[in-house]
């Protein structure tokens, strides 16, 4: 009964797998992306901003 559902198994399965390598190239893309947004010297002047107007 599943099979009738589903329809051509192996069409299913080519779907998932399509699914699959799309959603882990989205995946890399948005983390590459991420990473180049991300600026770590921003973080580093926010830090010393912090530091300097919080001394003990």
């Amino acid at each position: 009964m599943l099979a009738n559902v589903i329809g051509n198994v192996d069409d299913a399965v080519a779907d998932m797998i399509i699914d699959t390598l799309g959603s882990g190239l989205a995946a890399i893309i948005s983390l590459l992306t991420l990473q180049k947004w991300t600026d770590l010297s921003v973080g580093e002047e926010a830090i010393k901003d912090y530091l300097g107007h919080h001394k003990h």
